[in-house]
């Protein structure tokens, strides 16, 4: 049986299940006659049905096997999709044909059970009572909205999209995929010492694995598609900042390190405070390709450093245009000169968000 979500009595789910199934059947007969395309096609997308026929076929099998058994089983988005769009498609028949059904008033003495049994030709019924939700619906419109925002996707939407992949195009759920495996850095989530860090170099060594994954993540993960808008133009710092704060901010938790954005200093708020317990501390700044990169890291960075009184901190620059590379070897030139002549070191970090980039980052 395919779960029911309605109190009733497990005889009804069952008849539920019966008539469900011969619904099934109708179409089962059709495969079996006509072939794949004529059985089954109309239960899917077009493109899901084009990409993933094999799967499109088990999942009209298994809900045909499903409701003629006795397990309970629990129907998964591509299931839900199939049974959603049969039933809609045999209540739209019926209609063409005359044939009107589901017009019966509920009598006020009746229980659930009994108004089920005396309408189970009823299609409105089965479309309340079979479905916990109907996000499988909105599966495009969802993935639109995570590739436009991914950031916090699930809490805020309410629904884990890992859950609706077969009902993606494929190019679409690697892309989806790509995006979440970028923004969630289980890879670099091992701690180091036990956990505990003894030392600043211990400290850096995690902060280090932060600013490599984020890196990582635009150059060859496609993190870079979320610093540019659907116009081609690219987006403001902020979404560079957004985007390395929800990547760091799981490893920071699950290594005891705070991470701190905004953080208010004597000349100003600084990108990111990077910190464990009183001990250790650097700051991170963010800067896009175009800015004025001299004064950021030789002025802005510097002031900085010696507000929150740090002796090491992190310049990211990222590049979105071609114009903007040759940047890179002045930033590390300047940092240098900065570790010679006042003993503060700054790591530059050049990444390539270009849409067109061909090449990894520069990390000095």
């Amino acid at each position: 049986m395919i779960r029911i979500y309605s109190d009733l009595k497990d005889s009804t789910k069952k008849m539920i299940n019966n008539k469900i199934n011969d619904y099934l059947d109708i179409y089962m007969d059709f495969y079996r006659n006509l072939g794949p395309e004529e059985g089954f096609s109309s239960f899917f997308p077009r493109l899901i049905w084009i990409e993933k026929q094999d799967k499109c076929i088990q999942t009209m099998i298994e809900l045909d096997a499903w409701t003629s058994d006795d397990h309970l089983h629990r129907l998964k988005p591509i299931h839900e999709m199939a049974l959603f769009r049969l039933l809609c498609f045999t209540q739209d028949y019926w209609k063409d044909h005359g044939m009107h059904v589901g017009e019966n008033y509920e009598d006020e003495e009746q229980t659930d059970d009994e108004y089920i049994m005396d309408n189970l030709d009823d299609i409105d019924l089965y479309l309340h009572i079979l479905f916990q939700d109907h996000d499988f619906r909105w599966v495009a419109q969802y993935t639109q909205e995570f590739m436009k925002d991914p950031y916090d996707f699930e809490n805020r939407m309410n629904i884990n999209l890992d859950e609706y992949t077969d009902l993606m195009p494929n190019d679409i759920r690697e892309e989806y995929l790509n995006i979440k495996k970028s923004l969630y850095p289980s890879d670099i989530s091992i701690n180091k010492s036990g956990g505990e860090i003894l030392s600043f170099e211990d400290f850096i060594f995690h902060i280090d694995r932060i600013m490599e994954y984020f890196s990582h993540s635009i150059t060859l993960k496609g993190a870079y598609k979320l610093l540019w808008n659907e116009d081609g133009s690219a987006k403001n710092e902020k979404s560079a900042q957004q985007l390395l704060d929800f990547i760091s901010r799981f490893y920071c938790e699950n290594n005891n390190i705070d991470i701190t954005p905004e953080a208010a200093t004597g000349t100003g708020p600084v990108d990111f405070k990077f910190s464990y317990g009183n001990d250790f501390k650097v700051i991170a700044e963010i800067k896009r390709g175009y800015n004025n990169l001299k004064h950021g890291l030789e002025k802005q960075t510097i002031q900085y450093m010696l507000s929150e009184k740090v002796t090491m901190a992190y310049f990211v620059v990222i590049i979105q245009y071609d114009n903007e590379l040759n940047k890179s070897q002045k930033m590390i030139d300047s940092a240098i000169s900065i570790k010679s002549e006042r003993g503060l070191t700054i790591k530059p970090i050049i990444i390539d968000a270009r849409q067109n980039k061909q090449s990894a980052s520069k990390t000095f």
